[in-house]
């Protein structure tokens, strides 16, 4: 399972989507300041792409559940892979927040706080997801175990409980019964074992995937919708990638690609190439879009409909080109 066509296509969808979400973002977090409808805008481009990292989560779940690895393979192969790629992009993220000109001028009095901070916390916003990324890589040894020895219903059986769990927690009903600390079936462990249940056990048709697509994006736009008129102020709640609404999104996403397979010699090249590249492109996509909103192109560029749109395809073209100069730097290539 090396390379699937299925899963070169979705994990390009996924990096995709993470540019325009964050992308749209800043419209979303502007609300009361910014015309509505253009906010509706922004919540809709967002609101459609929610699925994004459950679904890099479950196409990683796909491959690493699938085969089994030597503990130290893992750590030492598996995970150094993406920790040498973490690293360096850490370390400019650390420099461009600290400042350039700090540095330059010798003003480092307080640069091993700001590096230690940046290293706990992650040194940019969208960096959170990589130590969740290590976090799964840590217990996929344990994981792998319970996915190799389950049937098919212990696994659905483990499925419905996180499903269930996750949406009682996203949606603060957790209030309402009593706690039971099976923190197991929380967060991203579940989307890690859906992906590999999926890839084996995919019963759901296109329209069943499609459905249940639509019917989370329209919960996820209706219920940021809701909030923002009844209270008006931000209620993150229907963003929550462990929401029922972007659960049902991100299956819905998965079949659907799962079940569709790419004709066109061009696209399927097309895809290949940002695939390869897809984890340097979501590393540095964020200084990028900064960088752009400083100059000028930024999600409401002349409408928010073009400047999200805009903003997005400019954003990953120039990722993929400084990941292809990267790769063929004879000693960097070796890392990043």
């Amino acid at each position: 399972m090396n390379k699937i066509e299925w899963a070169e296509s979705l994990r390009v969808i996924a990096t995709i989507s993470v540019i325009l979400l964050h992308t749209a973002a800043p419209g979303v977090v502007s609300l009361g300041s910014i015309d509505f409808f253009d906010w509706n805008i922004a919540n809709a481009f967002d609101s459609a792409v929610r699925f994004c990292v459950p679904v890099f989560v479950m196409i990683t779940g796909t491959f690493l559940l699938n085969k089994d690895y030597e503990i130290k393979d893992l750590l030492t192969n598996k995970l150094f892979k993406i920790f040498i790629p973490f690293l360096f992009y850490s370390l400019i993220y650390i420099i461009y927040t600290y400042g350039w000109r700090r540095i330059f001028n010798l003003d480092i009095a307080d640069l091993p706080i700001h590096i230690l901070r940046s290293l706990v916390n992650g040194s940019y916003y969208h960096l959170w997801y990589i130590y969740m990324l290590f976090g799964l890589y840590l217990i996929t040894p344990i994981i792998r175990v319970y996915t190799k020895n389950a049937t098919k219903d212990n696994l659905k059986y483990f499925i419905i409980l996180w499903f269930i769990f996750n949406t009682i927690y996203s949606y603060s009903l957790n209030y309402y019964i009593p706690n039971l600390q099976i923190s197991l079936f929380f967060n991203y462990t579940g989307f890690y074992i859906l992906g590999y249940y999926l890839s084996k056990h995919n019963t759901f048709t296109t329209l069943q995937g499609l459905s249940m697509y639509l019917v989370g994006t329209a919960i996820t736009i209706g219920g940021m919708y809701y909030y923002a008129v009844k209270e008006n102020r931000l209620n993150e709640m229907f963003y929550s990638y462990q929401s029922l609404n972007v659960m049902l999104q991100s299956i819905g996403v998965y079949v659907l690609v799962f079940k569709t397979d790419i004709k066109n010699t061009i696209l399927k090249k097309s895809v290949n190439l940002v695939s390869a590249h897809s984890f340097t492109i979501y590393l540095i996509h964020a200084l990028l879009l900064t960088i752009m909103v400083k100059r000028g192109l930024t999600w409401n560029f002349i409408n928010p409909v073009i400047g999200i749109v805009t903003s997005t395809i400019v954003c990953l073209l120039l990722s993929l080109l400084i990941s292809i100069v990267i790769k063929k730097i004879p000693f960097i290539r070796r890392y990043l």
